[in-house]
């Protein structure tokens, strides 16, 4: 298979190594993508788990997952900003995951609000405890107009922990 590494993120001895060009099932759809979790004990490394993206909809198809990433306080975010979102292509999405030593849960997909061909949400991702923001850096602010870029702001929500969407910035 094919394997390109892109992105990387490290929190105390837990570092995520995003690899958006894996292909998965091989032979499966290329460019899918994945990420590795590793944890460290004393001072050797180990990986826990390959994390490959959820079953999609008819429709949509995740491409490039890994190919941005963030984490904070326990939670994993990992874009994949050329997927495409109920037949609307590399609109983009993130993925909201729970680390708990080294083992990273699925709890939410998270789609713009304002999903346009090519935008590609999900292109930069960083996270501040209970704050996120994403980028979707092809995103017209509004309809019909040249892409200039939309930054997508969300807040963590509720004892289960929602992420629901605040602002968009453009």
């Amino acid at each position: 298979p094919t394997t390109r590494m892109i992105s990387a993120k490290a929190a105390g001895d837990t570092i995520v190594i995003g690899a958006s060009g894996t292909d998965h099932p091989p032979p499966g759809p290329t460019n899918r993508g994945s990420a590795y979790v590793f944890t460290r004990s004393k001072e050797v490394w180990s990986q826990q788990q390959e994390i490959i993206p959820p079953a999609e909809p008819a429709g949509s198809t995740i491409f490039h997952f890994g190919d941005s990433l963030t984490m904070s306080c326990g939670t994993l975010v990992i874009g994949a900003p050329f997927s495409n979102l109920n037949g609307v292509v590399q609109t983009g999405v993130a993925h909201v995951y729970m680390l708990n030593n080294g083992v990273a849960t699925f709890q939410q997909k998270l789609v713009p609000s304002f999903p346009t061909g090519s935008a590609n949400f999900g292109q930069s991702i960083a996270m501040n405890g209970d704050t996120l923001v994403v980028g979707a850096p092809n995103n017209p602010s509004v309809p019909q107009v040249n892409p200039t870029g939309v930054v997508y702001a969300f807040v963590r929500q509720g004892a289960a922990g929602t992420w629901v969407q605040q602002a968009r910035f453009f």
